[in-house]
């Protein structure tokens, strides 16, 4: 593997991009560009960064290997962990330097707010004295709240809370709740040698399926509002159908490889979501002509 590779992989940038994607979605559909986005950008960026950073660390004290969905485990060398406590250091650094200077320079917001609460929820979720990550029902919330808040950050710092926003930001928090119930469901042997005991390990297999397969249909409603509210939102309203169809499946059958084929859809959907806003975004700025 390259270097560049390697600190993709260790960066999480997958993962990152996903967040970090999720506050780029406000302004594009708004059509709506200030400095203060680029800077609340790069403390979201950082956050993030901080948070599966911090993330490794404490998996890294498990054991030396990591294990990414979608890849090989993957084996520690000494600068692996140097690489990742720079990524922990530089991300806190820069997320809270960035909210500092959201603050002083444009006044207190709801954005860097939202902004500092998901730095704060990266932290709480691997943390050895808060670990939401053991708490039952909290770690399907701080996963949820991973994707909202980004999303929250860089609406509220344009405009107020709206039928949209709200309606955008609770579909992807349900959404990612459910999603994360069926990943647990994937770790749920690993889970209980270490000790964890989360939601997954008190519904049970059945009721796992059974609860994620409910937060998905319901996210799909607060999506259907806010794509009523922007029209370019509507084509992916066919996610929903898509992943029921597949955590059904995975009831019917207890096939943990359809979780992979939701997290593929998501992927790649969200790709092309995130592609088609960019192109609605520039088009609505004047950025792209059509004649």
């Amino acid at each position: 593997m390259t270097a560049p590779a390697r600190l993709l992989q260790l960066s999480r940038f997958r993962e990152l991009a996903t967040n970090v994607g999720q506050y780029a979605i406000a302004p594009l559909l708004l059509a709506e560009l200030e400095p203060a986005l680029l800077v609340g950008f790069g403390a979201v960026a950082a956050a993030g960064l901080f948070a599966f950073a911090y993330n490794f660390r404490f998996e890294a004290r498990r054991g030396n290997v990591l294990k990414i969905k979608g890849h090989a485990p993957l084996e520690l060398t000494q600068t692996d962990r140097k690489v990742i406590q720079l990524f922990l250091w530089a991300g806190l650094l820069g997320a809270l330097g960035g909210v500092a200077l959201l603050w002083s320079l444009w006044g207190v917001g709801w954005g860097g707010a939202m902004i500092g609460c998901y730095l704060f929820i990266g932290f709480a979720y691997s943390s050895p004295r808060l670990f939401l990550k053991g708490v039952a029902g909290a770690e399907c919330a701080a996963n949820g709240l991973a994707h909202a808040l980004p999303f929250l950050a860089g609406y509220l710092q344009l405009r107020d809370l709206d039928l949209f926003s709200a309606c955008y930001a609770a579909s992807s928090f349900l959404f990612l709740a459910a999603f994360y119930l069926l990943h647990c469901l994937e770790d749920r042997e690993d889970d209980r040698e270490s000790g964890i005991k989360n939601l997954c390990h008190y519904l049970g297999a059945r009721g796992t399926r059974r609860t994620a397969m409910a937060l998905i249909a319901l996210s799909a409603l607060p999506f259907a509002v806010a794509a009523w509210e922007h029209p370019v939102l509507a084509p992916f309203l066919a996610f929903f159908p898509l992943a029921f169809f597949q955590a059904l499946r995975l009831d019917q059958t207890g096939d943990l490889t359809r979780v992979a084929r939701i997290r593929s859809y998501g992927r790649v959907l969200g790709a092309v979501m995130f592609a088609f806003i960019v192109a609605h975004g520039l088009w609505q700025l004047g950025m792209i002509s059509t004649g």
